[in-house]
């Protein structure tokens, strides 16, 4: 087996990640529109079920 070398760590401290600062945000307004989509269909759903199944 080969002989490892010793390591001696002085700083513990996991390093700090900079931040990138972007000229623009990402916006994320489609996932938003099929969110509320997806919402009104299921509410929709709801509302068909309870007053169709009551007949």
């Amino acid at each position: 087996m080969r002989e490892r070398l010793p390591i001696e760590m002085d700083n513990l401290e996991l390093p700090k990640e900079e931040k990138i600062v972007s000229e623009r945000q990402v916006s994320y307004g489609f996932a938003n529109i099929l969110y509320l989509l997806g919402l009104i269909i299921t509410v929709g759903s709801v509302l068909v079920v309870v007053f169709l199944g009551n007949r």
